[in-house]
């Protein structure tokens, strides 16, 4: 599951505007609201749902 939230971590950073981005106030709050820790649960239990029943892991992203 550590692979899992990794990927996760990425593809929300990849996702959002860089750090400092103009408005960078406005920026700053959405990377620190998304990204902050305690709101992997869900992706994880999406994964481990899929693994159990043999989804391609490519369609639950």
């Amino acid at each position: 599951m550590a692979g899992v939230q990794a990927e996760v971590e990425t593809a929300l950073s990849d996702f959002l505007p860089a750090a400092g981005a103009e408005p960078a106030k406005l920026h700053d709050a959405m990377r620190y609201t998304t990204l902050g820790g305690g709101k992997r649960v869900r992706p994880l239990l999406v994964y481990a749902s899929g693994d159990l029943f043999g989804a391609d892991p490519a369609a639950l992203a």
